[in-house]
């Protein structure tokens, strides 16, 4: 903007500003100069991100729709306890995987597997337990220090050779093997 004179060097301001409506999780792009327009209308322009779909002009523009600057499709629960788990065929410590499309940005998240799924413990004398989120792609999620209740429900499994005999034999009878 400097470069284009798209600066206003007696204020030491720029002609346009973004800045973020971070209690409603929109943008707002301010236009000094009142001859310029951001027109957000054509395919490749940054305004779905910002929240704009439309072309607007000089004074306080506020986004209609909330700022989408994040990817997260899936989020996956992870535990450092259990085994057993797979994601993408490989070994895996989630426990649960959701997505949050159903709900906007900023808003609560309740989330229950049903009906709840038992993994193996990877130890027999649990000390500590270490439970993060992941997104698809592997990488953590930054909560921006929310508060997360994850409630975890172990089960002492007696006798799991009988049970995994009996399954086996149920499944035999209904010809699945």
């Amino acid at each position: 903007m400097t470069i284009s004179n798209d600066y206003d060097k007696d204020n030491n301001e720029f002609c346009i500003s973004i800045i973020a409506n971070i209690s409603e999780l929109k943008s707002v792009v301010n236009i000094t100069n009142s001859s310029y327009l951001v027109d957000f209308t054509s395919e490749k322009s940054i305004g779905s991100v910002l929240g704009f779909d439309t072309i607007i002009s000089s004074t306080c523009n506020r986004s209609e729709k909330t700022v989408d600057i994040t990817s997260i499709k899936s989020v996956l629960v992870n535990v450092d306890i259990i085994s057993g788990s797979y994601v993408n065929g490989n070994q895996s410590p989630g426990i649960y995987s959701f997505s949050p499309n159903s709900v906007l940005p900023g808003y609560f998240i309740s989330e229950r597997p049903n009906p709840p799924i038992y993994y193996p413990l990877n130890r027999s004398n649990i000390k500590s337990v270490r439970v993060w989120l992941t997104d698809q792609n592997n990488n953590s999620i930054d909560l921006r220090g929310e508060r997360v209740t994850v409630r975890l429900c172990i089960r002492e499994i007696e006798n799991i050779k009988q049970q995994i005999f009996e399954k086996v034999k149920e499944l035999s009878k209904e010809k699945i093997f």
